[in-house]
């Protein structure tokens, strides 16, 4: 447990990179005890690297909630503005919680190469192929995040983990990863809209205690599953992007984002 609050004091302590930034939901402990006071922290990064905390603004989440002991707890309402860390609860029972932040929907801009560079790095071939026609020298991308983050306090309780909560684009963990020995094989399924997304880019990234950052890619099978093994102690982040043409002249195009991050050690 030391391995994993080292990483996340990592993760905290260094700055923001310009572009391609991802949002997500990071405990300070992924394995807290019965008693101890759940921290939640919303961070954003590109590829785990340099991430910056926000603090809670209620104007830029649409939904921001808890489950825990079999039961939903709506945390928007109860959320303080500008709080940092986003969620700061006593744990009253031992078991699994699973926390959602949804984000509204905000506009960014970045130059046309820049964009086209962060077109190939999240695998969106399509819009790559036609954004090769276009003529505007800064592009405006309107983004929406969903994010979840799981941590077990003591024990392993039933169901949490593979809750399915109704986001746009959500992930779903199909094994508890607190239950997993190192080697295991892991499975995560994309849901837009509640269907399964197929063909898919999914990033899956490891932060180590000495700060190494671990980065494998995947493609959704026609399930919108991905499968890859638990083979590093530290920070596990599941992500992707989704991409279209806007529909209105607000922005060019239109995203909405995918986070999950739990914790991994080979005892646990």
């Amino acid at each position: 447990m030391k391995r994993i609050s080292l990483i996340i004091i990592f993760l905290i302590s260094t700055s923001l990179i310009a572009y391609s930034q991802d949002n997500f939901l990071m405990p300070d402990k992924f394995l807290p005890a019965k008693g101890d006071s759940l921290k939640i922290r919303l961070l954003t990064a590109k590829s785990l690297k340099d991430p910056k905390e926000l603090t809670y603004n209620s104007a830029k989440v649409s939904d921001f909630w808890l489950f825990d002991s079999n039961k939903k707890t709506d945390l928007k309402s109860k959320t303080s503005e500008d709080a940092s860390p986003v969620l700061m609860k006593k744990i009253e029972e031992p078991g699994l919680a699973l926390v959602g932040l949804n984000s509204a929907p905000t506009v960014r801009s970045m130059p046309k190469s820049r964009f086209a560079d962060y077109l190939k790095e999240q695998g969106l071939d399509e819009i790559s192929k036609q954004f090769e026609s276009n003529k505007k020298p800064f592009v405006k991308e309107r983004i929406t995040w969903f994010c979840k983050t799981l941590v077990k306090a003591e024990k392993n309780s039933r169901g949490i983990f593979d809750e399915k909560v109704g986001q746009q684009l959500e992930i779903v963990l199909l094994q508890n990863p607190y239950k997993l020995k190192y080697g295991d094989d892991m499975t995560a399924q994309v849901l837009l809209e509640g269907k399964q997304l197929k063909n898919a880019n999914v990033e899956v990234l490891t932060l180590t205690a000495n700060g190494a950052i671990f980065t494998n890619s995947y493609r959704t099978d026609d399930d919108g599953k991905v499968y890859f093994k638990v083979n590093r102690t530290g920070t596990w982040l599941i992500r992707l992007i989704q991409m279209s043409a806007s529909k209105d002249t607000t922005a060019d195009y239109e995203s909405i984002g995918a986070s999950f991050t739990f914790g991994f050690e080979t005892q646990l």
